[in-house]
């Protein structure tokens, strides 16, 4: 497949996923047709259909497109350093969290909806448990009598819960205030 071929689906793709969000943030999307999304996105239907099987797909599909995207923006403060994970998860880390989800708040927002996306939480939470099982430098810490899978869990978690509390709140603090709140709770486990 050539590269530009690979952007034309991506474009349409985006469009396609833009367009139901821009809708579902009024709708549930049990009331959404096909046809809206795509009138909204400008295509039709057979294009809506050369993409995704359902809404399901679409849906599933935004949401591993929002938990790529943070991954990807988190995963470089935690790969190969030397530093605890405990810091990891409060320092630099945090503020690149909550600075990405700040930047972000309209999608998250809607993201952490749980009427109109049930599996987005524990999705990246997954995900996020995920990352802090691959990182090298926990390996290196990782103790016998410790269940590596339960504690990254639980750290993945409690970050999934601060994100929800402060969405909930409406982003009442700032990305640093919440970064900072995220050191004081770990100092209290040293």
């Amino acid at each position: 497949m050539n590269a530009k071929v690979d952007r034309r689906i991506e474009r349409t793709k985006r469009d396609i996923r833009m367009a139901f969000i821009d809708l579902i943030r009024e709708n549930d999307a049990k009331d959404l047709t096909v046809k809206e999304i795509t009138s909204l996105a400008n295509y039709n239907r057979t294009t809506f259909y050369a993409h995704y099987s359902g809404q399901d797909e679409l849906i599933e599909d935004i949401i591993d497109d929002a938990i790529q995207g943070f991954i990807s923006k988190i995963e470089p403060t935690f790969q190969n350093g030397e530093v605890p994970l405990s810091i990891k998860l409060s320092s630099t880390a945090s503020k690149t969290v909550f600075k990405y989800i700040e930047d972000n708040k309209a999608m998250f927002s809607l993201l952490f909806d749980v009427n109109k996306f049930p599996s987005f939480q524990e999705k990246l939470c997954s995900a996020i448990k995920d990352l802090l099982e691959s990182d090298i430098h926990f390996l290196k810490q990782y103790k016998s009598k410790l269940d590596r899978s339960l504690y990254c869990y639980t750290q993945s978690a409690a970050l999934v819960g601060r994100i929800n509390f402060w969405i909930k709140e409406g982003y009442t603090y700032s990305a640093d205030y919440m970064a900072e709140q995220m050191v004081e709770y770990l100092k209290l486990f040293k």
